[in-house]
């Protein structure tokens, strides 16, 4: 088939699996939507992973500073759950003996990898490599993302219930937004 169309054929595949996952039709003629990729964490959460993986005297020091809510991505925040049930105990063996899915082994070895990678070529370029400072760094601006998200999502949901007329709930919104606006360092 690939062929009689003039592209290779995992070009091909590529357009083929994404038609399945498009939406599809139901007998009765209703559409549904296939599920929804899940949620990728922002970046610095699978750093925080790596560096308190990696180098697990100073992140044993930090893991009880670390809020959950600051986690968007279903597995990081997975992973980070155990580790703080952990208390410190938390290896990387143990933590991936905990789960069953191969995504997060994989995603923890990564983790893991590119924290050592990170450290190593430092030392080597003789730049300085703290991973108690690099898990700080990491930590503030993971609070700035979720913060400047939350913030968007409040400004939104002021918005529509402006629309709708619902002045409590607007009432309530704005003193959320001023609680976490006031939080923010200028």
């Amino acid at each position: 088939m690939a062929e009689k169309l003039g592209t290779e054929e995992k070009v091909l595949a590529g357009v083929l699996e994404q038609a399945k996952k498009e939406k599809k039709e139901i007998g009765d003629g209703r559409r549904r939507e296939e599920e929804k990729p899940e949620k990728k964490g922002h970046p610095h959460e699978k750093r925080i992973i790596g560096l308190l993986l990696a180098f697990p005297k100073e992140g044993s020091r930090q893991i009880e500073k670390i809020r959950l809510d600051f986690f968007s991505g279903k597995k990081e925040k997975s992973i980070l759950s155990a580790m703080i049930e952990g208390k410190g105990d938390y290896g990387p063996d143990k933590i991936k003996s905990i789960f069953s899915d191969h995504e997060i082994g994989r995603l923890i070895d990564e983790a893991i990898f590119e924290a050592e990678v990170e450290a190593e070529s430092r030392a080597e370029s003789q730049r300085f490599f703290d991973p108690a400072l690099e898990l700080k760094a990491s930590l503030e601006r993971l609070k700035k993302n979720y913060i400047k998200e939350r913030i968007i999502e409040i400004t939104q949901n002021i918005k529509e219930a402006e629309r709708a007329g619902d002045r409590e709930t607007v009432k309530i919104l704005v003193n959320e937004f001023q609680d976490l606006a006031s939080g923010i360092e200028i």
